[in-house]
Formats: C-alpha cells, sequence, structure tokens
C-alpha cells in the first residue's frame, strides 16, 4: 500500500513537471477581440441589455397605469421613454442604419430581416412620439388616456423584444462571420467615431444609473424579486 502511495506521487509530479513544460513551449494565443475599436460594434449588443430594461419598465408601467397610482407609472413610462429618443433611438437605431446595415445590404446577406428591422425602428419612433405626447398631455388622468398609453407601451414591447433578440441571435452573429478580424476592426473603429460625434451620445454609465433610478421608483430594481 505504501509502495503505491509513493508510486501515484512519482506519477503526479511528472505529469505537472510536463504540463509546465507543455505551457512554457507553447505559443500565446491572441484572441481579435483584442484588437483596437474591436470593442465598438460589441456595445451595440450590450446596449440591447439597456433595451431590455426599458421594456421592462414599459411592461410594468402599463400594467400599474391600469391598476393602481397611474401618476407613478406615467412618470416612470415618460422617463423611459426619454431614454429610448435620445439614446435607443437617436444613437443605437441610427448607428445601425448607418453602419452596420449597410454592410449586409452590400453583400446581400440578410434583406429581408434587414427591411423589417428599420421598418420596426421607424414604428417605434412613432410609439415613443405619441407616448410622449400623451405624457405631456397627461393622460394619466382620464381612463381612456391611460388605456392609451398602457396599448402604446405594450405594443411596443411586443415588437422590440423580439427586434432585439433576433439582432442579438442572427445578425449580428452573420456579421461577425461575413468579415476578417481587421474588416470588423476597421468598422468598429467607424462605429466608434460616429458615435462620438453624435448629440445624444452619453456616457453608457449614465444612461444605466437613470434605469436604476426608474427601476427603483417602481419597486422593480431588486432582481430577487423575479425568482420564480
Amino acid at each position: 500500500m505504501k509502495g503505491d502511495s509513493l508510486d501515484r506521487r512519482k506519477f503526479l509530479f511528472v505529469f505537472a513537471s510536463s504540463l509546465s513544460m507543455a505551457a512554457v513551449n507553447s505559443p500565446v494565443i491572441a484572441f481579435p477581440t483584442s484588437a483596437p475599436g474591436v470593442q465598438a460594434v460589441e456595445d451595440l449588443m450590450q446596449e440591447h441589455g439597456v433595451l431590455g430594461r426599458l421594456l421592462l419598465i414599459y411592461e410594468e408601467g402599463a400594467r400599474k397605469l391600469l391598476l393602481d397610482k397611474p401618476g407613478e407609472a406615467m412618470t416612470s413610462i415618460a422617463g423611459a421613454t426619454e431614454i429610448l429618443i435620445n439614446h435607443i433611438q437617436g444613437q443605437h437605431e441610427r448607428v445601425e442604419e448607418l453602419m452596420i446595415f449597410p454592410v449586409l445590404n452590400r453583400a446581400n446577406q440578410l434583406p429581408e430581416l434587414v427591411s423589417t428591422l428599420v421598418s420596426q425602428h421607424k414604428a417605434g419612433r412613432d410609439i415613443t412620439q405619441d407616448i410622449q405626447d400623451l405624457a405631456a398631455m397627461r393622460a394619466d388622468k382620464t381612463e381612456t388616456g391611460r388605456a392609451q398609453v398602457a396599448r402604446l407601451a405594450n405594443s411596443y414591447v411586443r415588437m422590440f423584444r423580439p427586434h432585439a433578440l433576433r439582432e442579438d441571435t442572427v445578425l449580428y452573429p452573420k456579421l461577425r462571420t461575413m468579415l476578417s478580424a481587421t474588416e470588423y476592426g476597421e468598422l468598429s473603429e467607424k462605429v466608434k467615431n460616429l458615435e462620438s460625434k453624435m448629440k445624444n451620445n452619453g456616457d453608457l454609465s449614465a444612461i444605466l444609473g437613470k434605469v436604476d433610478e426608474i427601476e427603483t421608483a417602481m419597486g422593480i430594481h431588486d432582481l430577487a424579486k423575479f425568482t420564480s
């Protein structure tokens, strides 16, 4: 038994030593995401996380508009709408339309999907403008107004939840496979430069701070509350 233990320790020592030598002699793998500017395109997908949280605010706001505290719900929906108009529509969607979709169109890739996404961008802008107008009119003061805002908010959620998911699982992966690492890095640099010139360009952490405030006011900031 003692001999077996010694043999086992010798085997482990030799095995560990061989692994160390292999690590020293192996080439270092450089991933393409380390290229300058490559993060900019990935940030567009990260912004879909912000959109998802705004959709949750719309969803919860629409529910509360029809149940209790419509004034607070309207304030939260109006705050989310401002972020949608200024950041998601004013920057995120414009970058997609100016920089991302044309790359796919020139290569004749996913033409039907791109066409649908552009149409939904326009439809979404119409909805948020209507919500903003109703909020300014204090639509929460009447039953008809509350129903209108709730319907519009739910319509936006129904359209943009699958919209963002389709971009994340179909459009952006297709873009990544179409381009070489160099081309992808160059596109990301162009995206970064365009974003820096946009008047609605805002720091993502500041935008998330505003989202946090709205979620807290609505009582939906604690993720644990969503545990089934």
